[in-house]
């Protein structure tokens, strides 16, 4: 299965109050729906992963939630077996889920980092940064 794209639907950033310690980030990402469409490509289906990325500035501080979807290209017979085993059990292959939330996790960070900024809200992610070196140090 091949990642065709992914689209955000809906983005919400609110700060609640001024951000003060202590100060809590937390992360969720849920999977909603899983749904097929129909493919330009003859005998090829698309899956619609149905997801929603949020953060929680904690103790309510602001909110950033992202709600948005995967599609997910095969040929037809394996994306109606993906999605019958999804109606029964509400899952996925690990294989699968993990290709699809990898690719969520990557565009909803990077989104969520930049929203951060132009909201200065605190960064979810630990950055890089520089530090200087004590004076005797000579690796």
């Amino acid at each position: 299965m091949a990642i065709a794209g992914i689209n955000f639907d809906k983005i919400l950033v609110e700060k609640l109050k001024k951000i003060e310690a202590p100060l809590k980030i937390n992360s969720n990402l849920s999977l909603k729906d899983l749904s097929k469409e129909k493919d330009s490509e003859k005998g090829m289906a698309l899956l619609r992963f149905d997801f929603i990325f949020g953060l929680d500035y904690a103790p309510k501080q602001a909110v950033l939630e992202i709600k948005g979807h995967v599609l997910v290209k095969d040929k037809e017979k394996e994306v109606d077996d993906v999605l019958s085993v999804w109606k029964k059990t509400k899952k996925v292959s690990p294989a699968l889920a993990e290709q699809v939330l990898n690719v969520i996790l990557m565009k909803c960070n990077i989104k969520a980092l930049l929203l951060s900024q132009e909201f200065s809200l605190p960064s979810h992610i630990k950055l890089p940064t520089i530090a200087s070196r004590p004076a005797n140090y000579h690796g």
